[in-house]
């Protein structure tokens, strides 16, 4: 998905230049970029890259009273707040997939020049933060198994995984 994520990224870069070329040149920018760049390629281009991001480390993290545990209590710690936030995550989700649902059934569209439905955008969302959700929940198993904190140096052949 962080492919895709990137490719959303690359379209917005050659559209907002397009419209730049051609305000300034032909002084008739492309009607409706504002929108579609902010309210659909950037909702893409984020959340299909969050569970991405998380795995690589790259959420802002608080740590001021984590350093000061031993590594079993920091390791209880991550796995509870970790499936917290999973399930916290989880709930918004499902509540943004249903509100989807919901602007589908009344048709609720954008207002502005090109008035294009706004239901994918709210499914992308919601897919974001369900595939953040397992990458937490994934993250809480291996934290429960190992004394490890970082996931990303997972050697499958452990012994915790046997």
């Amino acid at each position: 998905m962080v492919i895709i994520s990137g490719m959303f990224l690359l379209t917005m870069m050659i559209w907002i230049f397009l419209d730049i070329a051609m305000r300034t040149i032909f002084n008739s920018p492309i009607k409706g970029t504002l929108e579609v760049t902010g309210e659909f390629f950037m909702v893409f281009m984020v959340f299909l890259a969050i569970s991405y991001t998380q795995k690589n480390g790259g959420h802002i993290k608080v740590n001021l009273l984590e350093e000061r545990f031993t590594s079993s209590v920091r390791r209880i710690v991550n796995v509870i707040t970790r499936v917290i936030a999973a399930f916290i995550f989880l709930l918004i989700g499902y509540f943004n997939f249903m509100e989807g649902l919901n602007y589908i059934d009344m048709n609720i569209q954008s207002r502005g020049v090109l008035n294009y439905p706004l239901s994918p955008s709210l499914f992308i969302i919601s897919l974001g933060f369900f595939t953040l959700s397992i990458r937490l929940l994934i993250e809480a198993l291996y934290n429960s198994y190992t004394d490890k904190d970082d996931i990303n140096q997972v050697d499958l052949n452990d012994d915790a995984f046997k």
